[in-house]
């Protein structure tokens, strides 16, 4: 049996792809900026807009944290995995994420993003 619940499981799970999703975005917003777009404003504006909304997410999310007591850290890269090691009331409990579903759930989550800047 584990010490962590499934659902601080997932909390912790959001907050680490979330985490990805901004670094990806800020990594797009610098290369954005150091090339010559016609129009680049507007390509900036969609990337600063997107992170505005996963940095919202995050906020509720690094809140449940706090609430339930709960803690991430990053750990080593074999350049297969990421090792994270998840805290939770005193508990500890190691996670590897393969990183090509780290790559693929942060995919999904920046299409998501963009597109629900459509509203």
């Amino acid at each position: 049996m584990t010490a962590i619940l499934d659902s601080d499981r997932r909390i912790i799970s959001q907050s680490v792809h979330l985490a990805l999703v901004l670094s990806v975005l800020e990594y797009d917003r610098k290369k954005i900026e150091g090339t010559s777009f016609k129009i680049k404003n507007v390509y900036l504006n969609l990337i600063e807009h997107t992170m505005l909304k996963v940095q919202a997410d995050l906020k509720v999310i690094k809140e449940d944290m706090k609430r339930n007591q709960l803690r991430v850290q990053r750990g080593k890269n074999d350049g297969f995995a990421t090792e994270y090691d998840f805290y939770c009331r005193g508990y500890h409990e190691p996670h590897r994420f393969y990183n090509t579903n780290l790559k693929n759930n942060t995919q999904k989550l920046l299409i998501y993003y963009l597109m629900r800047n459509k509203e």
